[in-house]
């Protein structure tokens, strides 16, 4: 059986370190899952409770295009992908925002230095 982790920061983190220990092939295939369809990846990979589902439900087709898009892009490249979540006694609110980071270190007679990485905020 496939081990779930919590859907909390830590938990993803843990995911995504035991997915990038894997072979290429492996990460492939869970690339793969994960832009084919996010919603069962998730509930494949993640202990989520019932109104997260139905929340994750509710964002659409649109977010769960995009995000495995953009998830499986990070597994093949072995980007860093975090999840942080708010407090949620101080929102009026729920909202999940995406922040791709990309970056360059130029220095002289050096090659470029270039990173990335998917952040995921819950409030």
């Amino acid at each position: 059986m496939k081990q779930k982790f919590p859907f909390t920061p830590v938990g993803v983190n843990e995911k995504v370190s035991s997915l990038y220990a894997e072979d290429n092939a492996i990460v492939e295939a869970e690339a793969f899952a994960v832009e084919q369809n996010l919603n069962l990846w998730m509930e494949d990979n993640f202990i989520l409770t019932s109104e997260q589902l139905d929340y994750m439900d509710s964002l659409g087709p649109v977010f769960s295009e995009q995000t495995g898009e953009h998830l499986a892009y990070a597994f093949r490249h072995r980007l860093p992908v975090t999840l942080t979540k708010g407090d949620i006694n101080s929102r009026s609110y729920k909202f999940i925002r995406e922040e791709q980071r990309k970056s360059a270190t130029y220095t002289p007679a050096v090659e470029p230095i270039y990173a990335e990485s998917l952040d995921y905020y819950i409030s």
